[in-house]
């Protein structure tokens, strides 16, 4: 048998209310609120993107072929918008994470179109 009381004892808190209309509902409470999700451990976050931005996740992406010219400004473009989605969800929702992939897609999106800039005068050249 286990020590919890029964619904219709009286609480063990002391206030004199049954024990269904006092504290059985804030154990249910704690029990929900302190389970941890997967979102919440840095190590799971590493290998399996949860909770994440697919636009970062993208970012990421299109930042490592950042050398072939028509993916660089992709990347670059990407990359802004999976900024300003992470950004807009720490003010409004439940946090997206991905904001190290985002800013490596920028990154590598910026010398991506500095590689397009500068060969662009020979590619036209050869048409």
């Amino acid at each position: 048998m286990s020590n919890s009381p029964q619904r219709n004892e009286p609480c063990p808190c002391g206030s004199g209310k049954r024990y269904k209309n006092c504290c059985q509902h804030k154990g249910q409470q704690r029990r929900t609120q302190s389970s941890p999700t997967p979102a919440d451990d840095a190590a799971v976050r590493l290998l399996i993107p949860v909770g994440r931005s697919g636009l970062a996740i993208a970012a990421g992406y299109l930042g490592l072929c950042s050398c072939i010219p028509i993916v660089g400004p992709l990347a670059l473009l990407i990359s802004i918008f999976a900024i300003i989605d992470i950004q807009k969800s720490k003010r409004n929702g439940p946090v997206k994470y991905g904001m190290g992939r985002a800013v490596f897609g920028f990154t590598m999106g910026v010398f991506g179109c500095a590689i397009l800039l500068m060969f662009l005068p020979f590619w036209l050249d050869l048409l």
